[in-house]
């Protein structure tokens, strides 16, 4: 039964309107004040929706609002008031309230509203990267929700075991042991590195020395020296390397697990099994290209937080009125803008805004999702990306 919290100092109408939302098939807990309202979303997570009036003595609504958006972020609040004015629309708006009604509301209107924001919890949750964990059997918390999938986890760990434990096959052995020769019946001869490797040398011998993997032993005449990686060993690696990546891509195209902490397993998985040195880890996550899309993805959460993306969205996709002017006029803009700007920055400050077009959109069609509208924009984007993209000047000049 979907939980309703309403906070309202008037007993005339906050009393009768519990009952009729009791009677409607809610469960209704109806408080008086701004004080008990905010204790109640501390306590209980089963709150689904909060009715707020937005005038009421002690604190008044919007304080109520900031208090519990910084305990539950994903909490649909709908302010209702009878002293309403386009500034305060503006100032609940800010707060990221769901929706701001007129008080006295038709029933029949606040129940749609209700049942709206409802539907849109889940889209919430997701951009705060909060689980949404559904309840009631085993199946449901395995499946999970995004970010936070327990049966996809478990699947790529024991994906993950079971490559360690396999034996490695015969033609890898093989590839890791072959001496390099120069000729071009090498088994070696496609290795990335095979003109830097030394005459005579094996992959696991080039990998052991390039990375400082080999193991310091005492000969015969008591000398210390450097004894490279056994095949077996490297075969070893190999494998817990493509388990790593195995597990990385099920992971991202999943959602899992959030894609910040689907990356930093990479290089904790790398450490634990011994791929590389933990050095040879930090050097791979502070590239440049890794630092860049680390630090637009900063940028448009940063934007996202602060409203920003609404107003350039509103900016941005005001000309698109339509779906020809959209397809027509904005996506030629933006690949034109891809051949000046990179256009990994210009993916990942447009999506979301495309994304939010994308649930007003259902949401005023009245249905719960469309899967064709979603696919269009996430292709379009990327299709006029790969088209505007390999015309970068910086590109252009750097072909020969």
């Amino acid at each position: 039964m979907p939980k309703i919290l309403l906070i309202d100092d008037e007993d005339k109408f906050r009393i009768p309107l519990a009952k009729r939302l009791n009677l409607h098939g809610y469960e209704a807990v109806d408080l008086n004040s701004g004080e008990s309202a905010v204790k109640a979303v501390r306590r209980d997570s089963d709150i689904d929706v909060v009715l707020l009036d937005r005038k009421m003595p002690g604190m008044s609504g919007e304080q109520v609002l900031i208090e519990m958006k910084r305990y539950r972020p994903e909490l649909q609040v709908i302010v209702l008031t009878g002293h309403g004015t386009i500034q305060s629309a503006m100032e609940t708006g800010r707060l990221d309230a769901y929706t701001y009604l007129q008080k006295p509301c038709e029933f029949e209107k606040l129940i749609e509203v209700i049942d709206a924001a409802r539907r849109d919890k889940v889209q919430v949750l997701a951009r705060h990267e909060i689980p949404h964990v559904e309840k009631g059997s085993l199946w449901n918390w395995l499946r999970g929700s995004h970010n936070s999938r327990p049966g996809i986890i478990i699947l790529g760990l024991l994906l993950f075991a079971t490559l360690l434990i396999m034996p490695a096959p015969d033609r890898m052995l093989k590839l890791l042991s072959s001496p390099k020769t120069g000729e071009l019946t090498d088994p070696a001869m496609g290795y990335a590195s095979y003109r830097k490797m030394h005459d005579g040398e094996n992959i696991a011998g080039y990998y052991s020395r390039i990375y400082k993997l080999e193991k310091t032993i005492i000969n015969d005449s008591g000398n210390r020296v450097k004894q490279p990686m056994t095949p077996d060993d490297a075969a070893f690696r190999a494998k817990a390397m493509l388990g790593t990546l195995l597990v990385a891509v099920l992971f991202w195209a999943t959602g899992a697990v959030p894609v910040g902490i689907t990356a930093l397993l990479v290089g904790v998985f790398m450490y634990f099994v011994g791929v590389l040195h933990p050095n040879d880890i930090a050097k791979a996550y502070s590239k440049d290209a890794v630092i860049f899309i680390f630090g637009v993805l900063a940028m448009s959460s940063a934007i996202s937080k602060t409203g920003l993306d609404r107003r350039i969205g509103l900016l941005l996709l005001g000309p698109a009125k339509n779906l020809k002017l959209l397809v027509f006029l904005f996506l030629p803009m933006f690949g034109m803008a891809c051949s000046f700007i990179p256009e990994h920055a210009l993916i990942a400050f447009i999506m979301p805004l495309f994304m939010m077009v994308y649930a007003s959109s259902v949401r005023t069609a009245g249905v719960k999702q469309d899967k064709a509208l979603a696919v269009m924009f996430v292709l379009s984007l990327c299709f006029v990306a790969n088209c505007g993209g390999p015309d970068h000047p910086r590109q252009a000049v750097a072909t020969p």
